[in-house]
């Protein structure tokens, strides 16, 4: 069919920090990009975070979430488009030339031709109800990780409250590798590669605000890669 041109346009699946990440560093080699995230606003899981994992040397404190400024960067950048509240409902073509069904949650779809497609599409928290053992959903006091960042959150710095009955938090506890690391059913049989560095850096949410609190993390085999 004879030679065709390079499509330098690439189509990034996901709006989270990975995505954006990909998007601002191929924008800076010159190659624009759409950005396509199901939700209503960029920022993915990392947005919910109250600080992040450190990524810096010394590697000793919790660090000031970052999303916003990548966010305002990516709006800032007339190489990145920006598809809010739409998903791809179908990809055809091959590497080099991808065509792309872009639909919003509006009911329009729009077909865009790309030469690359980066997957960024995120994670989802595991279904902390398998774990009745912990009685979560039974004791409020009993949260995942992202529900104590909600928490961090809303403390913003002072004392983080539970939510049972809103009294400072003086002792809390960490259960590592909850429904993972296990071949039962209904549990995953790999690590998640996050939940310790997250569990260390959320028991200095409380020791950063108050020493005395007693944090305790459970593990089989500490892991923060």
């Amino acid at each position: 069919s004879g030679e065709q041109g390079v499509n330098r346009n690439i189509l990034i699946v996901g709006g989270g920090v990975a995505g954006m990440k990909a998007a601002l560093e191929a924008s800076k080699a010159g190659y624009p990009c759409a950005i396509v995230e199901k939700s209503g606003a960029l920022g993915g899981a990392t947005a919910q975070l109250y600080k992040t994992i450190p990524t810096k040397a010394p590697y000793a404190d919790p660090q000031d979430n970052f999303v916003d400024e990548m966010v305002a960067a990516v709006e800032a950048d007339s190489n990145i488009t920006v598809h809010l509240n739409s998903t791809t409902t179908n990809i055809a073509g091959a590497p080099g030339r991808f065509a792309a069904d872009i639909s919003a949650e509006s009911g329009s779809t729009e077909t865009k031709e790309f030469g690359a497609i980066v997957q960024a599409s995120g994670f989802k928290p595991y279904d902390a109800s398998k774990l009745p053992e912990f009685a979560y959903g039974k004791n409020k006091d009993v949260v995942t990780q992202m529900e104590l960042e909600a928490l961090a959150k809303a403390a913003n710095g002072g004392a983080i409250k539970r939510p049972s009955d809103g009294k400072e938090v003086s002792s809390v506890l960490f259960i590592q590798c909850a429904g993972q690391r296990s071949k039962k059913e209904g549990h995953l049989e790999h690590c998640s590669g996050y939940c310790c560095s997250a569990s260390i850096k959320q028991a200095m949410y409380f020791k950063d605000q108050n020493p005395a609190i007693d944090t305790t993390v459970l593990y089989t085999d500490l892991r923060t890669p």
